[in-house]
């Protein structure tokens, strides 16, 4: 008569099966979590840039500008009727400062608003925003939308009369586009909420149909 297997081979020969099974499922959960971690990174929001990321972008604009104009004076070998409008806008068209900060602060803001927007279309919304404030305001004070653009241009032409009219401008401009921008955007929970909801109502299962 065969004797009968004790418990303790059973449970040694039984042993390899569910250590496989637990090292399985550890695997999936390590690699859920992997998942997870990664998903979270691409949809979270980006840091803002800290005071020295801040004053690099300037200065890398700065130098950008000056060099990008010193160039333009050199290829046109210092025209006089092309340095004056780099930075000035134009007397011939009687444009006061008012006038002058009036235009730059509304296509600033223009630029600004459309920037905050979507970002599926931000590259066609912010190139078709920018080809549109130079053809209204580029006549009358050429459209510079940047300070960075307008003080190397200054320091290319020697030319600092109205410079501070496209250092405030874009700078209040800019303010009212975030101003009006957050004023008028609809706050993430609520858009959660929104699609929750929406989300319920299409999935919900009516046992009397």
């Amino acid at each position: 008569m065969a004797n009968k297997p004790d418990s303790t081979s059973i449970v040694s020969m039984n042993s390899p099966t569910r250590n496989s099974r637990d090292d399985l499922s550890m695997l999936e959960q390590a690699k859920k979590t992997v998942k997870r971690v990664m998903i979270a990174k691409m949809v979270s929001k980006p840091e803002s840039p800290s005071i020295y990321q801040w004053l690099i972008y300037v200065v890398c604009q700065l130098v950008g500008s000056t060099l990008a104009c010193l160039t333009l004076k050199l290829l046109f070998n210092g025209q006089p009727d092309i340095l004056p409008i780099l930075t000035q806008h134009k007397s011939s068209c009687s444009t006061s400062d008012v006038e002058a900060i009036a235009w730059e602060l509304i296509i600033i803001f223009i630029l600004m608003f459309v920037c905050a927007a979507n970002k599926a279309l931000s590259g066609v919304a912010i190139g078709g925003a920018v080809s549109f404030n130079v053809i209204i305001a580029g006549p009358i004070t050429g459209a510079s939308m940047n300070p960075g653009r307008s003080i190397g241009a200054a320091i290319a032409a020697g030319a600092y009369k109205n410079l501070w009219v496209y250092i405030v401008a874009p700078v209040l401009g800019s303010l009212a586009a975030i101003l009006v921008y957050c004023l008028l955007r609809v706050p993430e929970s609520e858009k959660e909420e929104t699609s929750t909801n929406v989300n319920h109502k299409d999935f919900y299962f009516h046992p009397d149909v």
